[in-house]
């Protein structure tokens, strides 16, 4: 891809990120605490209460957007969200539709190791 066109994509995430965070919140700081971190790993056991009620309604936002079917670490969030909640099948079978869309080599392996983690 060359790199204008890659800027043009660049571009164009930022500003539906922007709307989608106009959409769902109303201050920068509640923006930050339900934004996907597709990279993200377990920092804690579960997300519990409001955390999880903003991500769960964060990603239920996102899931009418067909734009983001071949984005990988789409699949993957949902995958993470699955897994913290104790729904293990689920979550690998999202982790296989996000390793199915996957770009790289790297992000195969990475989705790869995460989904080895679906107990």
């Amino acid at each position: 891809m060359p790199a204008d066109e890659s800027q043009k994509n660049m571009q164009r995430w930022m500003a539906w990120m922007k709307e989608l965070g106009q959409k769902t919140t109303s201050s920068p700081a509640s923006r930050s605490r339900t934004r996907a971190r597709p990279f993200a790993t377990r920092t804690s056991s579960s997300p519990t209460g409001r955390n999880a009620e903003a991500s769960r309604g964060a990603l239920d936002l996102l899931a009418g957007d067909e734009r983001l079917g071949g984005y990988p670490f789409y699949h993957a969030a949902i995958a993470e969200q699955l897994a913290r909640s104790g729904r293990p099948d689920e979550a690998r079978a999202a982790f296989e539709r996000a390793m199915s869309v996957a770009r790289s080599p790297a992000e195969e392996r990475y989705l790869t190791s995460r989904s080895a983690t679906c107990n």
